[in-house]
């Protein structure tokens, strides 16, 4: 039971990024404040969660911080919010998302270039119906289209930097842990 609460509870929080991203913004903090923030919040909480035993997992070991698959995961989570952050201020939030989710994509591109691994048609069929579905779920068409060259590039970079993240825990630090 306590495991569905806290991914209700990260859903609720996760739902009210956008707008909650604006809002602070509109008191003059930086995105790079709110991401700042963001992570270090979010880590004090997942450690103080984490059971004790485990909590030596949180923290990163000398062996797993010279990988440098450990290295594009840090800069990927960074990159995942604070492309988020910028993004969310600079175009309409639906096609942040949209774009945003686009992360499998760059899953896909960079498990290949990892590890030569190729997207099966399962795969690039759940791809796309996700991909629609994020589509559906958050296009707002009263909100309109508010082509921002930065703001796209930020969103992309956000889903980019994700999948990175991603990447990491299937081939990095992520699959010995």
């Amino acid at each position: 039971m306590q495991g569905i609460l806290l991914a209700l509870g990260a859903t609720l929080i996760w739902g009210t990024n956008g707008p909650a991203v604006r809002f602070i913004n509109s008191f003059g903090v930086s995105p790079l404040l709110i991401t700042l923030f963001r992570l270090t919040v979010s880590t004090c909480i997942i450690i103080f969660l984490t059971p004790k035993p485990r909590s030596s997992l949180i923290m990163p070991r000398k062996a797993e911080m010279r990988k440098p698959l450990f290295w594009l995961s840090a800069v990927g989570l960074i990159s995942s919010n604070l492309g988020l952050s910028i993004a969310f201020l600079r175009i309409s939030i639906g096609l942040t998302l949209i774009l945003y989710y686009t992360a499998p994509i760059w899953a896909m591109i960079g498990a290949w270039a990892i590890a030569r691994e190729r997207p099966t048609i399962v795969q690039i069929l759940a791809l796309i119906v996700s991909l629609l579905g994020v589509y559906f779920a958050v296009w707002d068409p009263k909100e309109g289209l508010r082509f921002d060259l930065i703001g796209i590039l930020c969103a992309l970079a956000g889903g980019a930097g994700y999948a990175l993240y991603l990447l990491n825990g299937r081939y990095g630090v992520g699959k010995e842990s």
